[in-house]
Protein backbone atom coordinates (compact mmCIF):
# COMPACT_ATOMS: atom_id res chain seq x y z
CA UNK A 1 0.00 0.00 0.00
CA UNK A 2 3.16 2.36 0.89
CA UNK A 3 4.58 1.81 -2.28
CA UNK A 4 2.05 2.47 -4.59
CA UNK A 5 1.50 6.18 -2.39
CA UNK A 6 5.25 6.19 -2.77
CA UNK A 7 4.70 6.07 -6.79
CA UNK A 8 1.70 8.37 -6.72
CA UNK A 9 3.95 11.02 -5.00
CA UNK A 10 6.63 10.81 -7.88
CA UNK A 11 4.27 11.25 -10.08
CA UNK A 12 2.98 14.02 -8.70
CA UNK A 13 6.13 15.57 -8.61
CA UNK A 14 6.80 14.98 -12.02
CA UNK A 15 3.48 17.09 -12.61
CA UNK A 16 5.09 19.87 -10.34
CA UNK A 17 8.42 19.79 -12.36
CA UNK A 18 7.99 18.97 -15.79
CA UNK A 19 6.75 22.55 -17.06
CA UNK A 20 8.89 23.89 -14.87
CA UNK A 21 11.58 22.17 -16.61
CA UNK A 22 10.38 23.04 -19.87
CA UNK A 23 10.23 26.88 -18.83
CA UNK A 24 13.89 26.46 -18.30
CA UNK A 25 14.89 25.53 -21.52
CA UNK A 26 12.76 27.13 -23.55
CA UNK A 27 13.84 30.84 -21.83
CA UNK A 28 10.46 31.39 -20.21
CA UNK A 29 11.44 30.98 -16.56
CA UNK A 30 15.58 31.63 -15.30
CA UNK A 31 15.33 29.75 -11.63
CA UNK A 32 17.06 31.96 -8.42
CA UNK A 33 20.32 30.02 -7.70
CA UNK A 34 20.56 31.24 -4.39
CA UNK A 35 16.67 30.70 -3.77
CA UNK A 36 17.28 27.53 -5.17
CA UNK A 37 20.81 26.18 -2.84
CA UNK A 38 18.68 27.09 0.31
CA UNK A 39 16.00 24.60 -0.50
CA UNK A 40 18.46 22.07 -1.94
CA UNK A 41 20.48 22.15 1.38
CA UNK A 42 16.88 22.29 3.75
CA UNK A 43 15.25 19.08 2.03
CA UNK A 44 18.87 17.31 1.85
CA UNK A 45 19.00 17.97 5.51
CA UNK A 46 15.45 16.89 6.12
CA UNK A 47 16.07 13.68 4.06
CA UNK A 48 19.01 12.79 6.22
CA UNK A 49 17.08 13.40 9.28
CA UNK A 50 13.89 11.19 8.29
CA UNK A 51 16.55 8.27 7.52
CA UNK A 52 17.75 8.22 10.73
CA UNK A 53 14.51 8.72 12.28
CA UNK A 54 11.67 5.95 10.39
CA UNK A 55 11.07 8.15 7.71
CA UNK A 56 10.20 5.19 5.50
CA UNK A 57 9.09 5.79 1.76
CA UNK A 58 8.78 9.66 2.33
CA UNK A 59 12.92 10.07 2.45
CA UNK A 60 12.91 8.67 -0.44
CA UNK A 61 10.51 11.44 -1.83
CA UNK A 62 12.80 14.00 -0.39
CA UNK A 63 16.04 12.92 -1.52
CA UNK A 64 13.98 13.28 -5.12
CA UNK A 65 13.17 16.58 -4.73
CA UNK A 66 16.48 17.26 -3.28
CA UNK A 67 17.94 15.80 -6.36
CA UNK A 68 15.67 17.78 -8.59
CA UNK A 69 16.28 21.04 -6.84
CA UNK A 70 20.03 20.04 -7.34
CA UNK A 71 19.52 19.92 -10.86
CA UNK A 72 17.37 23.00 -11.03
CA UNK A 73 20.51 24.87 -9.21
CA UNK A 74 22.55 23.93 -11.59
CA UNK A 75 21.01 25.03 -14.59
CA UNK A 76 19.74 28.46 -13.10
CA UNK A 77 23.77 28.90 -12.88
CA UNK A 78 23.81 27.87 -16.17
CA UNK A 79 21.11 30.64 -17.22
CA UNK A 80 20.79 33.40 -14.93
CA UNK A 81 22.88 36.31 -15.60
CA UNK A 82 23.58 37.24 -11.73
CA UNK A 83 23.73 35.36 -8.72
CA UNK A 84 22.32 38.07 -5.80
CA UNK A 85 21.50 36.45 -2.28
CA UNK A 86 18.58 37.84 -0.77
CA UNK A 87 17.77 38.11 3.14
CA UNK A 88 15.49 35.58 2.96
CA UNK A 89 18.01 33.23 1.54
CA UNK A 90 21.12 33.76 3.88
CA UNK A 91 18.45 33.45 6.38
CA UNK A 92 17.11 29.94 4.82
CA UNK A 93 21.26 28.98 4.70
CA UNK A 94 22.07 29.85 8.02
CA UNK A 95 19.00 28.07 9.91
CA UNK A 96 19.30 24.96 8.18
CA UNK A 97 22.92 24.71 8.93
CA UNK A 98 22.05 25.70 12.61
CA UNK A 99 19.33 22.72 12.31
CA UNK A 100 22.02 20.17 10.32
CA UNK A 101 23.79 21.64 13.98
CA UNK A 102 21.10 20.50 16.12
CA UNK A 103 20.52 17.02 14.61
CA UNK A 104 24.49 16.01 14.15
CA UNK A 105 25.88 17.68 17.54
CA UNK A 106 23.03 17.78 20.69
CA UNK A 107 20.74 15.06 18.40
CA UNK A 108 17.44 17.00 18.92
CA UNK A 109 15.91 15.75 15.05
CA UNK A 110 12.75 17.52 16.15
CA UNK A 111 14.24 21.05 16.50
CA UNK A 112 15.80 20.15 13.80
CA UNK A 113 12.59 19.30 11.46
CA UNK A 114 10.72 22.29 13.41
CA UNK A 115 14.03 24.78 12.26
CA UNK A 116 14.15 23.46 8.33
CA UNK A 117 10.10 23.78 8.34
CA UNK A 118 10.88 27.49 9.20
CA UNK A 119 13.80 27.84 7.00
CA UNK A 120 11.78 26.68 4.10
CA UNK A 121 8.35 28.97 5.34
CA UNK A 122 10.79 32.05 5.20
CA UNK A 123 12.01 30.43 1.44
CA UNK A 124 8.48 30.49 0.35
CA UNK A 125 7.29 33.79 1.67
CA UNK A 126 8.50 35.88 -1.43
CA UNK A 127 6.63 33.84 -3.63
CA UNK A 128 2.87 34.66 -0.78
CA UNK A 129 3.91 38.31 -1.64
CA UNK A 130 3.83 37.81 -5.20
CA UNK A 131 0.38 35.78 -5.20
CA UNK A 132 -0.95 38.56 -3.47
CA UNK A 133 0.59 40.90 -5.95
CA UNK A 134 0.33 39.25 -8.99
CA UNK A 135 -2.00 36.29 -8.43
CA UNK A 136 -1.74 35.25 -11.95
CA UNK A 137 2.09 34.75 -11.90
CA UNK A 138 1.42 31.60 -9.89
CA UNK A 139 -0.49 28.26 -10.59
CA UNK A 140 -2.75 27.43 -8.34
CA UNK A 141 -2.85 24.11 -9.32
CA UNK A 142 0.95 23.48 -8.68
CA UNK A 143 0.30 23.92 -5.25
CA UNK A 144 -2.71 22.22 -5.18
CA UNK A 145 -0.79 19.34 -6.38
CA UNK A 146 1.88 19.70 -3.87
CA UNK A 147 -0.80 19.97 -1.07
CA UNK A 148 -1.91 17.00 -1.92
CA UNK A 149 1.84 15.45 -2.24
CA UNK A 150 2.56 16.58 1.04
CA UNK A 151 -0.70 14.11 2.50
CA UNK A 152 0.77 11.42 0.66
CA UNK A 153 4.33 11.88 1.92
CA UNK A 154 2.99 11.71 5.71
CA UNK A 155 1.08 8.91 4.78
CA UNK A 156 3.82 6.44 3.95
CA UNK A 157 6.67 7.40 6.75
CA UNK A 158 7.48 4.08 8.61
CA UNK A 159 6.45 5.45 12.10
CA UNK A 160 4.12 9.10 13.09
CA UNK A 161 5.97 11.16 14.92
CA UNK A 162 6.60 14.99 15.15
CA UNK A 163 9.55 14.14 13.57
CA UNK A 164 8.54 12.84 10.38
CA UNK A 165 4.78 14.13 9.80
CA UNK A 166 5.73 17.76 11.24
CA UNK A 167 6.89 19.39 8.27
CA UNK A 168 4.83 17.19 5.80
CA UNK A 169 1.34 18.33 7.42
CA UNK A 170 2.70 21.89 7.44
CA UNK A 171 3.07 22.16 3.72
CA UNK A 172 0.01 20.48 3.54
CA UNK A 173 -1.80 23.51 5.12
CA UNK A 174 0.39 25.84 3.98
CA UNK A 175 -0.25 24.86 0.30
CA UNK A 176 -3.64 24.22 0.28
CA UNK A 177 -4.05 27.65 2.00
CA UNK A 178 -2.37 29.52 -0.44
CA UNK A 179 -4.09 28.00 -3.66
CA UNK A 180 -7.27 29.03 -2.20
CA UNK A 181 -6.29 32.24 -1.00
CA UNK A 182 -4.39 32.69 -5.31
CA UNK A 183 -7.78 31.70 -6.69
CA UNK A 184 -9.49 34.79 -3.81
CA UNK A 185 -7.33 37.07 -4.69
CA UNK A 186 -8.03 36.75 -8.60
CA UNK A 187 -11.62 36.93 -8.01
CA UNK A 188 -11.52 39.76 -6.05
CA UNK A 189 -9.09 41.60 -8.67
CA UNK A 190 -11.65 40.79 -11.34
CA UNK A 191 -14.49 42.04 -9.21
CA UNK A 192 -12.30 45.26 -8.86
CA UNK A 193 -11.67 45.38 -12.69
CA UNK A 194 -15.05 44.50 -13.65
CA UNK A 195 -16.48 47.40 -11.11
CA UNK A 196 -13.88 50.01 -12.58
CA UNK A 197 -15.30 48.86 -16.23
CA UNK A 198 -18.88 49.41 -15.22
CA UNK A 199 -17.85 52.94 -14.11
CA UNK A 200 -15.69 53.82 -17.25
CA UNK A 201 -18.74 52.94 -19.26
CA UNK A 202 -21.20 54.72 -17.24
CA UNK A 203 -18.99 57.80 -17.45
CA UNK A 204 -18.41 57.11 -21.43
CA UNK A 205 -21.99 57.24 -21.75
CA UNK A 206 -23.24 60.36 -19.58
CA UNK A 207 -20.58 62.43 -21.89
CA UNK A 208 -22.17 61.37 -24.87
CA UNK A 209 -25.35 62.40 -23.56
CA UNK A 210 -24.43 65.76 -21.91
Amino acid sequence: MKLSIFILALVLIAVSYIPYFTGIFRGRIVPHPAQWLSWMIIISVYSLVLMHNDGGWATWVNITLATINAAVLVLGLKFARKVTFTTSDWVCLVTSIIALGFWLLVNQPALAVLLLTIASFIGFIPALRKAYQSPYDESAFTWSVNGFRYILTGIIVASYTFTTIFNSAFWTVLYVGAAVFLLVRRKQLKENQDSTDRKANRADKTRATS
